[in-house]
This record gives structure tokens, sequence and C-alpha cells, in this order.
């Protein structure tokens, strides 16, 4: 369809029709029928007016509500962060994914836990959120979240360069909020100053928070490398990553 499409069409999609694509998603009628709403959006997404139309059908909490329950190990949670990065690349879309109580926790989720594709959707689309979007409250979600340990965590291993570089640039950005707090991760401090290098990322000890004080760290084993301590009102709490 798309291949033969004129750009003036491609560019004038009818709102109707992406809210008939948005509900084949909100339906789960079949992967077959999912597959191919998602592959239709991301071809139409691309364009800005389409974004726009897109998220006004209401598909960004279709998409979040998707990842959620979604059974599929690899090619949809793939379609759907790739549709998902388009369009946060326009503030609505943004607003929506904020606006909606799993979406951060979603996005940062899948980091590791699919794909490479994924994960590297994934920093983009927190990029964006970060850098457009990242007032006060959406900053100190982050960080309770777990998203900041997520970001630390692609710093340290093989995510191609792209990702590293995004997560870098998200981690500087709001280094001011998270670097007094006492549930950030070691490698945050690393990065700030300036130490943390290409050879270092593979060389350099994982260290955790073990208690409230900010100067208390333990080296941990690579046996511990899925867990980290993080303060919860307080308190040390044991909380997975991934």
């Amino acid at each position: 369809m798309f291949e033969v499409a004129e750009p003036i069409q491609m560019i004038s999609i009818k709102p109707h029709l992406l809210k008939v694509l948005t509900q084949i998603l909100a339906n789960q009628i079949s992967q077959k029928a999912t597959k191919a709403a998602l592959k239709l959006l991301i071809g139409v997404c691309p364009w800005g007016r389409n974004r726009i139309k897109a998220v006004e059908a209401g598909v960004v909490s279709v998409l979040i509500d998707t990842l959620l329950d979604c059974t599929d190990q690899k090619r949809v949670p793939e379609m759907v962060l790739t549709l998902l990065d388009h369009l946060c690349q326009c503030a609505d879309g943004r607003a929506e994914l904020l606006k909606h109580g799993a979406g951060l926790a979603v996005v940062s989720k899948k980091i590791f836990r699919v794909s490479q594709v994924v994960s590297s959707r994934a920093v983009r689309i927190l990029h964006a959120v970060a850098k457009f979007s990242g007032n006060t409250s959406v900053v100190h979600e982050m960080l309770q979240l777990g998203v900041v340990g997520k970001l630390c965590f692609v710093l340290q291993v093989e995510c191609g360069s792209k990702t590293s570089e995004k997560a870098s640039e998200i981690l500087k950005m709001h280094a001011r909020a998270w670097k007094n707090s006492s549930c950030i991760l070691y490698e945050l401090e690393m990065v700030v100053i300036g130490w943390f290098s290409a050879k270092a990322r593979h060389l350099w000890p994982v260290f955790t928070v073990v208690s409230g004080g900010d100067d208390t760290w333990n080296k941990c084993d690579g046996s511990e490398i899925c867990g980290r301590w993080w303060c919860v009102n307080g308190s040390p709490q044991r909380q997975r990553l991934y």
C-alpha cells in the first residue's frame, strides 16, 4: 500500500482511518490483526500531521495497554515501541504517555527484556520525554520508577553507541536533580564528573547503596547484577531492575 502511495496521500490520511486502526489494536482481535494495524500506523506516523491525528485517536494509551497485556515475545513489542517513538516526537504524544499511569514504567521495563531494538526505542522515548517534557514531577517519577538505574545499566552493557549516548545525555540533563539522592547508583556520579569512558565501562566495579547515607557504598559481585538497593521513604529496599 505505502510503497505506491504518493507523499501527499500519506500526509493527508483521514482521522477516521486512524481511529479504526486504533480500535483494532484496542479490541485485540488477533496477533495478525494487531501486527497489520501496527504496520500501517508505523507507515503513516513519520509525518507530523499524522502523529497528531493518531494521538487524538487515542492510540498512545492503547499502545501502552498493548505492552502491558502483550504475550508476543518480540515482534509486537518492537513494533509498539517503534510507533511510540514516532508519537513521542510530538508534544501531544509525550503528554499522553505521561498521562497514562503506567506509561514511563512500562517503557523503561522493556529495556534489556526483549531485544536491542526495543531497548534502543525505549531509550529514545525516555530521551524525548526527559529533554522536552522533563519537569520536576516527571524527573522525580523517573527516579522513583527506577528509570535512572536502568539508564545507568545501559552505559555498562553493549546497547549500541547511539543508545548509550542517549542514556548519557538523559543522565547529564537532570544530574542536578538526581545526584544528591541516596537512591542513585554510583555510576551516575561517574557520568556527571566525566570519569566514565568506553574502556572503564568494562572494568569499573558495580556499586550499590546499602543504607540511607550518601557515603555508604558496597561493591557487589556479578551475581548481584540484576538487583539493587533503593531507598524508599528513607529505608533501603530491594528492587529488581530487570
